[in-house]
Parts: C-alpha cells; sequence; structure tokens
C-alpha cells in the first residue's frame, strides 16, 4: 500500500528591524546562509541567519497534520527577530533599551549567537561588583599599592572584553529604568580611582611632557571603546565618555611614568618657608609645605605632603626635593626630609 503525500507551504517571512521596529518582508540571500532585506522605514540592511529562521519554521510544519492521499497547504506568516530578541521581549525589555547585535557588530558574525539574557545579567552584576570594590581599594586603600593600580587599570579594559564577548547584550549607558545589562559602574568607578591616584601620589616637574604621551593614549583607549563597546543613548553617549577615557589616560600614563622610572634623581636642598593645612567640608585634610626655589622652580612653591613628614618638618628647616626623568621622559619630583 503506497502514500503519497502533496505538501503545498507557502511561508510569508517577515523580519523585524533592530532599529526601528519595523516589519517588512524578507529575502534569501545568494549564499542561502541569510535572509536579508532593506528597512523600508530608517533604510537600513539587515541580514538574519537562515539557520535560526528554518529551525523555528520546521517546529511550525511539525504541527501540520497530513493524512493519506490529501494535499494540505499551511500558510506561515513567521516573525523573525534577531538572536537575542526573543530573550529581551519575554524579560519584558522597553524596546528603546534593547538593540540586539547586528553581523559585523561587536564581533558577532550572524552565524554564531549572543550569550543568554540571565548570563548577561548575572556577568553585569559581577563585573559591577568587582568594579566597587576595586574602586574603593585603589581610592582609599590602595595596598599592596602595585595590585591596587593594576586592578583600577585593568578593570575597564576586562569591562570592554566583557561587551565584546557579549555581542551587544552587555553595555554601557543605560538609563535606571532600563533592564538592559549595564556594567558603567565597573567601567567609570576604577577609571575615575586611577587618575585620583596618579594625581594625589605623584607630582610632575610640568604638564607639558606629558601631554603627548596622555594624547596618544586616549585615542588608542577612544578607539577601543568606539569599536569594542556597547553604549545605549547614541553617539552623545559616545561624547559623554571622552573626558573619562582621557582622565583614564592620565592615570595610566602618570602611574606607568613614576612605578617604571629607574632614573637616579637629582637632589636639591631646599628651605621650608610656610605650612599649612587645608580643612574641605567634608572632613579631609590636606597638608601643605611651602619651600624654597629649587631647580627649574625660579620661585617657592607649595607641595601637598603626607601628614607624617608634615609633622617631621619645622618653618625654617631645611628637606631635599629629588627629581626623577620618568620612564615615559616625563620628570617629576618627591620631597624627603
Amino acid at each position: 500500500m503506497g502514500f503519497k503525500f502533496n505538501i503545498k507551504t507557502n511561508i510569508n517571512m517577515n523580519i523585524v528591524c533592530p532599529y526601528c521596529k519595523t516589519k517588512f518582508p524578507a529575502g534569501q540571500a545568494q549564499s542561502g546562509e541569510f535572509m536579508e532585506g532593506k528597512c523600508p522605514n530608517c533604510g537600513k540592511d539587515v541580514r538574519i541567519p537562515a539557520g535560526n529562521i528554518m529551525q523555528k519554521i520546521s517546529k511550525r510544519l511539525a504541527g501540520i497534520d497530513i493524512k493519506e492521499g490529501s494535499r494540505t497547504e499551511a500558510f506561515t506568516t513567521h516573525e523573525v527577530y534577531q538572536p537575542g530578541e526573543d530573550a529581551a521581549r519575554q524579560a519584558n525589555i522597553p524596546h528603546e533599551s534593547y538593540r540586539p547585535p547586528m553581523p559585523g557588530e561587536h564581533g558577532y558574525t550572524g552565524l554564531d549567537r549572543p550569550i543568554s539574557y540571565e548570563k548577561a545579567k548575572r556577568l553585569a552584576k559581577y563585573f559591577n561588583i568587582a568594579g566597587i570594590v576595586i574602586t574603593l581599594w585603589a581610592a582609599f586603600f590602595p595596598f599592596p599599592y602595585l595590585a591596587a593600580v593594576l586592578a583600577a587599570f585593568g578593570c575597564p579594559l576586562a569591562a570592554l572584553a566583557a561587551m565584546r564577548y557579549a555581542k551587544g547584550q552587555i553595555g554601557v549607558g543605560a538609563s535606571r529604568k532600563s533592564e538592559f545589562p549595564d556594567i558603567t559602574i565597573a567601567l567609570i568607578g576604577p577609571g575615575i580611582a586611577l587618575p585620583l591616584r596618579a594625581l594625589f601620589d605623584y607630582h610632575l616637574v610640568s604638564a607639558g611632557p606629558m601631554w603627548l604621551p596622555v594624547g596618544v593614549f586616549t585615542v588608542l583607549t577612544a578607539l577601543l571603546f568606539y569599536f569594542y563597546a556597547t553604549v545605549q543613548g547614541g553617539p552623545v553617549k559616545y561624547l559623554i565618555m571622552l573626558p573619562f577615557l582621557f582622565a583614564y589616560s592620565y592615570g595610566a600614563v602618570i602611574e606607568a611614568n613614576c612605578m617604571l622610572d629607574t632614573s637616579k634623581p637629582a637632589v636639591y636642598t631646599v628651605k621650608v618657608l610656610e605650612k599649612r593645612i587645608s580643612h574641605s567640608s567634608k572632613g579631609g585634610n590636606t597638608y601643605y609645605i611651602k619651600v624654597s626655589p629649587w631647580g627649574p622652580k625660579t620661585e617657592g612653591n607649595e607641595i601637598d605632603v603626607r601628614r607624617k613628614l608634615y609633622d617631621a618638618v619645622a618653618v625654617g628647616g631645611s628637606a631635599t626635593v629629588n627629581v626623577k626623568d620618568g620612564a615615559l621622559e616625563i620628570p617629576w619630583y618627591f620631597v624627603r626630609i
């Protein structure tokens, strides 16, 4: 006994533009690996892996009731979303706070899949906790000093790597009400603690020599941020990040210049002219001593010092200013009794 099955499948495939959420018909690319089309609303080119589409269609067709000698027609309208879109919709993420990656963005080729929404949220949580711990450690309790500085330097880079790994499922700049996995704390916190450490711990003879290396490093970090980061909010958020990238670059350059410096210091003996304490509104104190001219300083200058040195030196007494060349040729100095 023979069976003959005639199945006519009329499948009308619509894809959803990830930029403006407009539905429009998709056509198959010549390679057969993608469904592609041009959004009639925003004009963006959209490509969807065909494998993901056919897998969903197969599940639809599996439910067709096939009878002996019958002819069944299945008319299916199939909406196809970018990878990760379904998970975002199930998690009730607002449309404006979620845009899945397009092929070519964030390392996403269109053939692989980004990580799940749940994994992205968990990863973002761990990174932000680490960012808070490293920020407090580097800013207030930098012991051991080298480890604290390296952690503050590496955490923002690790955050960029996490965004690259997540292929658009983790980002920065999301609003507080958004459910989008955000690691702004891991990026910004340690990146601010690093320049604060450089500002508090090292004194430059002149700011002039630092501009070139800091500028070069800023450009490099800006390029990494542009290609690796997923920014919620459009081009404006990129511009807002520029001051942070400059501050981070300043901290990295000054710390490297001073910590890696092996030059022999030039020693100048100076006289302590004045002492004073600056009281901040938050209860903190900053200790200053004013010393007589030395080296390139033709006039007496005021230097902030640690309390231990402040208490040990007296007005009219002497101290030494030690000037070093800097590993990156940015001269810097420190004071000793």
